[in-house]
């Protein structure tokens, strides 16, 4: 039985506050945010997904292009992109088109994947030491920072030559001290002026002896820039060593580490 007043009460409401209105306003609501929610759901699919492998390669065609606007402005694309192209920038590596290749390293060194450490280290080998792509590796390398200093470590533990070298410049430029250890292990074994080769120890010629001397002096100069103090001990060895570049290095990075203690306090 309707209570007295319930129908005056009802009729009372505006025509905006009805039940049946409520409800469909509630479920207009309810489809917009699904909508919305949806619409996200999709953009996040596509960044997840990353650029394909089509659009990756238009973009490094018009690196190529007459007009150096544009080449700015794709190379600005590339790296616009970020982790997605890498796995296609790596691919372009290998491209046979000098300015591709060329956008491809400089792309990753700014976009800074640690995917990439590997692929361009295995560059500088492919390209050979006299190759001027070599510049543009080590640069990307050291814009890719302290993630790339793992596989650097690898690299120059299990390298030697020009490969070697590349990477200890690059650890110097870094100047991440992971690689002190590392630098002065190697160090150690060029003084001594022996030469491991799948683990065999030998007399070095005159030739490995001078090769052995120029990886001396870059691993100093790396430490010396890097500026760990606990490379002094070795440094003072070797400033008394019986080559007059080692000698002359050794003490140069002494200078620059301590020079950094008394800045420091």
């Amino acid at each position: 039985m309707e209570r007295k007043g319930d129908a005056g009460y009802r009729g009372s409401l505006p025509p905006s506050a009805h039940p049946g209105k409520l409800r469909r306003k509630r479920i207009v609501i309810l489809c917009g945010v699904v909508g919305i929610l949806l619409v996200a759901a999709l953009v996040l699919l596509y960044n997840l997904r990353g650029p394909s492998r089509a659009e990756v390669r238009k973009l490094l065609e018009r690196c190529n292009s007459p007009d150096e606007s544009d080449r700015m402005k794709a190379r600005d694309s590339l790296i616009e992109l970020g982790g997605g192209a890498v796995p296609h920038l790596i691919e372009a590596l290998d491209d046979p088109d000098e300015n591709i290749q060329t956008a491809a390293i400089i792309s990753l060194g700014k976009i800074r994947d640690e995917r990439a450490v590997e692929p361009l280290l295995d560059s500088i080998t492919a390209l050979g030491p006299v190759s001027p792509q070599n510049a543009l590796i080590s640069v990307s390398l050291v814009n890719i920072g302290p993630p790339a200093v793992p596989k650097l470590i690898e690299r120059l533990k299990k390298s030697r030559g020009f490969i070697q070298l590349s990477v200890i410049f690059i650890l110097g430029e870094i100047k991440d001290k992971r690689a002190v250890p590392p630098l002065l292990s190697r160090l150690d074994e060029a003084l001594k002026g022996e030469w491991s080769d799948e683990g065999m120890t030998m007399d070095l010629g005159d030739l490995k002896k001078q090769k052995e001397v120029l990886v001396a002096v870059f691993i100093i100069q790396t430490l010396g820039s890097i500026g760990d103090e606990a490379a002094l001990e070795t440094l003072r060895r070797a400033t008394s060593d019986s080559s007059k570049d080692v000698r002359a290095a050794a003490q140069e990075a002494v200078r620059q580490i301590e020079q950094q203690r008394t800045a420091g306090g």
